[in-house]
């Protein structure tokens, strides 16, 4: 599964300024499965801990997929994916933007704010 964004929606998006990013292709973590009982917090984790073992193969870095539209994805990311993350010696969070390169990343300043 990847992310999608129609041509309608992305030119839009352009227009105001604004830059698509979506996460790298298989980096989904599926935590969106969990609210339904399909997974289970502990199987969003093992996805996870699975791409640090393989992540240095990539040409580039990786963009991670988590929802946070119910307490159970938010939680999985809180309380088990960060803490993970931030105490990997091998990986190098940072903001999205940063990722990408991106300088202005919001569409608002602070005079306009």
């Amino acid at each position: 599964m990847t992310g999608e964004v129609d041509a309608r929606v992305r030119a839009i998006a352009t227009q105001l300024g604004f830059k698509t990013s979506i996460w790298t292709q298989g980096y989904d973590t599926n935590d969106w499965l969990i609210p339904a009982g399909i997974a289970i917090p502990q199987s969003v984790i093992d996805i996870f801990k699975g791409w640090l073992v393989n992540f240095r193969q990539l040409p580039t870095g990786f963009i991670v997929l988590q929802h946070d539209l119910f307490k159970e994805e938010v939680d999985v990311a809180v309380d088990g994916i960060l803490p993970i993350a931030y105490n990997s010696t091998n990986l190098v969070m940072q903001p999205i933007a940063d990722c990408l390169g991106d300088s202005m990343p919001h569409k608002e300043d602070p005079e306009n704010f």
